[in-house]
């Protein structure tokens, strides 16, 4: 359900100038199996130049080792 709804606001990402592409299978890096993970890049970069940084999603709310409120950091950059 979350991933679908968070997947489907990828277009707007695109208008905004970046591009996700999902990572599947072994080349993942997550820390557990219902997190998916993003590379984000600029949308008309062709080359490594453009890479961002990784985005993950998890959408479990009920796994016993997370918070059980919502809890909201900021981003830093760097």
């Amino acid at each position: 359900m979350w991933s679908a709804t968070w997947i489907s606001t990828i277009p707007l990402f695109n208008l905004l100038g970046v591009k996700f592409v999902e990572i599947t299978g072994d080349a993942r890096d997550v820390w557990h199996p219902e997190v998916q993970q993003f590379a984000v890049s600029e949308k008309d970069v062709k080359d490594e130049s453009g890479f961002v940084g990784y985005c993950y999603l998890d959408p479990s709310l009920a796994r016993e080792s997370k918070y059980s409120h919502a809890p909201v950091w900021g981003l830093l950059p760097g």
